[in-house]
């Protein structure tokens, strides 16, 4: 059996009824002595593509048990999963129903096959199937790049897509420059802000309903803020107290080098799975900006975290604090931290040295992540630090929440790990 007579069956639904397609399906299964196990997937599957009568899907299970020249088994069941992998991997995932294709399930599996082309084609305008596009998107954010202008522009798929920059597993191929591009005029969006505080079981800010009505009644407001705070790299706005800090940021970051404040960096991570970090606006952020100039900016990498550094803070830093869920030997800037890039950990001098080209002669380290001073400086995040960027290095041994910190005379004295011990790790 050809695999263009299956494909010629299930393109006929496309403008014909479900009965008709299968009855042809049905009849070129009848008509071949062998029928090739793949193929008997796409036909083994219809039943719970289409809503077939009793007396069709009877018919259609025994023409596939039927016994073949071949002696292969045909008749093993098939999920609509497969079915849908099948089809994408033969360019056929457009030719099962409109209610099928719109299932988030499905159209990941088609997009994971490799049919992007196809998923391009089908979105083709502003007008088309939005939900199948965000299925795609949510398969695979790389999609998102290859649709039309027009689809892309689209407000809601816009939003859809930025609320990809937090999932539970990164995307590696996620192109995350270009899509701040697209979005640079939606970072500041009340409804995401929301949306991100509520998976992980945090109330939103004041900075959204603030955000919210700035939106509604000063729009070029809204939008020079949103341009400007997506420039200045913060991803994460609902971590911040309120509008007056964000801007006191950006203020801060375009401030000129002559300033005489002592700088501090402070790098967020851009994931958050349980809301640690929710506390950094109010604890570390609002104490420091009375009395230093503040770079903030949120990391999805390590390398971007250094090119950051570079770019934010040219003229260096006197404190550089990073931020991040962790363990002994690995701080992860992208939840879970899975791979090496997500990660800033103890295999990474060539990290270091970018980090510590932008540190001044006296300058500390702050890393606001668990155990990471676990084995004391012997083999741990601090004491590798410490070693590579020549600069004391503090750290909380355990696993703790972090608290605020305290400052005195342009000096951070400390954090407040909540009774967890930290350590303060010197180069040798």
């Amino acid at each position: 059996m050809s695999v263009r007579k299956v494909q010629r069956a299930l393109t006929l639904s496309a403008a014909q009824p479900a009965e008709r397609a299968v009855r042809a399906a049905i009849a070129a299964a009848k008509a071949d002595d062998v029928l090739e196990a793949d193929e008997a997937d796409v036909l083994e599957a219809l039943p719970q593509v289409y809503a077939l009568d009793a007396a069709t899907s009877a018919d259609l299970r025994r023409a596939l048990a039927a016994p073949r020249a071949s002696g292969r088994p045909v008749g093993r069941p098939v999920d609509a999963v497969r079915l849908a992998k099948r089809a994408a991997e033969r360019g056929g995932f457009w030719a099962l129903s409109p209610a099928m294709r719109a299932r988030p399930d499905v159209a990941a599996v088609a997009v994971y096959s490799g049919d992007t082309s196809a998923m391009t084609r089908a979105c083709g305008a502003a007008a088309a199937d939005l939900d199948l596009a965000k299925a795609a998107v949510q398969a695979d954010p790389a999609t998102f790049f290859s649709l039309p202008p027009a689809m892309r522009e689209r407000r809601e798929l816009l939003l859809f897509t930025l609320g990809c920059l937090q999932p539970c597993f990164p995307f590696a191929r996620f192109d995350r420059e270009l899509l701040a591009q697209h979005l640079e005029t939606y970072v500041l969006e009340p409804e995401l802000l929301r949306r991100r505080c509520a998976r992980v079981g945090e109330e939103p800010t004041a900075i959204a309903a603030e955000l919210e009505r700035m939106q509604r009644e000063e729009p070029a407001r809204f939008a020079a803020l949103s341009a400007r705070t997506a420039r200045a790299g913060i991803r994460h706005a609902e971590r911040l107290v309120d509008v007056a800090m964000l801007e006191r940021l950006l203020a801060d970051r375009e401030a000129p080098a002559s300033d005489p404040r002592p700088v501090v960096a402070i790098s967020a991570p851009e994931s958050d799975w349980n809301g640690a970090f929710m506390a950094l606006g109010e604890g570390v952020v609002a104490p420091l900006l009375a009395s230093h100039r503040v770079i903030y900016f949120d990391s999805a990498s390590d390398a971007e975290m250094a090119s950051a550094l570079h770019a934010y803070a040219p003229e260096g830093v006197d404190e550089l604090v990073i931020a991040g869920h962790g363990s002994a030997t690995l701080l992860a800037l992208t939840a879970p931290g899975m791979f090496d890039h997500q990660t800033l950990d103890t295999t990474d001098a060539d990290i270091a040295a970018r980090l510590r080209a932008r540190l001044r002669r006296k300058a500390r380290v702050w890393l606001l992540s668990c155990e990471t001073a676990h084995g004391r400086g012997a083999g741990d995040l601090a004491g590798f630090l410490a070693r590579h960027l020549g600069v004391p290095v503090t750290a909380p041994v355990e696993s703790v929440p972090i608290g605020f910190v305290d400052v005195a005379h342009g000096r951070i004295v400390g954090f407040d790990f909540f009774g967890g011990e930290a350590v303060r790790v010197f180069p040798r």
